[in-house]
């Protein structure tokens, strides 16, 4: 039997500094394009740091432990980096314009902030259906 389930919760914000409606003006260094009205319109997708990319981890990771602990999952916690099988996190750049910060793979399961930036998918890991979605 193969199981995937979807949790839709009321998480807060993972990642607020991306949200492009909060934060109209990005810091310098960002390689965008803007209308004539100063609006930003495009932000080069593949742009990204180090720096975005280890706290997008680390939110995600703090969020998975929140979720495996409220749904009171059958997982070891606390989950760290050492016992992530797999870890994703997108460039700022599509993360800005898709609201899609990435996805971590414990031996157990698959949690994903794959929806304008909040937890919102999680499968059990290494299902069929799972690697559909990764």
């Amino acid at each position: 039997m193969v199981l995937f389930i979807v949790v839709r919760t009321q998480a807060q914000v993972v990642q607020p500094i991306i949200h492009n409606e909060a934060f109209p003006k990005l810091p310098p260094g960002i390689p965008i394009t803007v209308n004539t009205n100063g609006d930003v319109v495009f932000v080069e997708p593949m742009f990204t740091t180090r720096a975005f990319q280890e706290e997008g981890l680390r939110l995600i990771i703090e969020e998975a432990n929140k979720v495996a602990s409220d749904l009171k999952l059958p997982e070891p916690l606390p989950i760290t980096k050492t016992n992530l099988t797999h870890a994703f996190i997108g460039a700022f750049g599509f993360i800005y314009e898709d609201k899609s910060l990435g996805n971590v793979t414990t031996s157990n399961y698959w949690y994903g902030v794959v929806r304008d930036y909040k937890f919102s998918d999680l499968a059990v890991a290494n299902s069929p259906l799972k690697k559909s979605f990764s």
